[in-house]
């Protein structure tokens, strides 16, 4: 039975502020003393259009960033850990090795891969790094194992059919989910 093997990916906790949302503050505020100095009835002529100017060039830096955004990666904060390791006995997660009679059950969601272009994304890049893949492993202690990790093909979990298949039949993988996993070069 071949092994297997996906890197383990952990994101870092820091949170990405895009520059999307410092573009739609700035459109706020000029929105804001746009009708602020249409409602006075004494406008200098000067200030008027000085703000409507404003308003109008508010835009630029969120078209410009949603343009540029259409062939940028999201790279994710973070690190790789280990790897994934699909075996016929075990399953090993980084450096622990857990028995395949030890596990209860396994859940995979593979449907991220390197440079997949993401066309309803509108705040951020536009193009996976590959690491939005999910494996949800829960133990018969109770124990419950959850982690992303890197595909970069799409479906590149279909290589691991076999050990897949095994266990299913092991009652490990449900019917459902390993459909879900192989089905998904046929649509392609």
């Amino acid at each position: 039975m071949p092994v297997t093997n996906y890197p383990i990916f952990k994101s870092a906790k820091i949170k990405k502020l895009y520059f999307e949302f410092y573009s739609l503050a700035i459109i706020l505020i000029a929105t804001i003393a746009f009708v602020w100095m249409r409602s006075i009835a004494d406008i200098n002529v000067y200030a008027y259009w000085i703000v409507t100017i404003i308003f109008i060039l508010s835009f630029v830096p969120l078209i410009v960033t949603i343009i540029l955004n259409h062939y940028k990666i999201d790279f994710k904060r973070g690190k790789f850990i280990g790897n994934l390791t699909l075996n016929k006995n075990n399953i090993q997660i980084a450096k622990e090795e857990i028995p395949l009679e030890n596990i209860e059950s396994i859940h995979f969601i593979n449907d991220d891969f390197f440079i997949r272009y993401d066309r309803n994304k509108w705040i951020g890049p536009k193009i996976s790094s590959g690491v939005g893949n999910v494996c949800t492993l829960k133990t018969k202690e109770g124990k419950i194992y959850q982690f992303n990790f890197y595909q970069s093909h799409d479906n590149e979990l279909v290589k691991a059919e076999i050990v897949l298949r095994y266990y299913h039949s092991k009652k490990i993988l449900s019917l459902e989910n390993l459909n879900q996993i192989l089905n998904e070069t046929k649509k392609s």
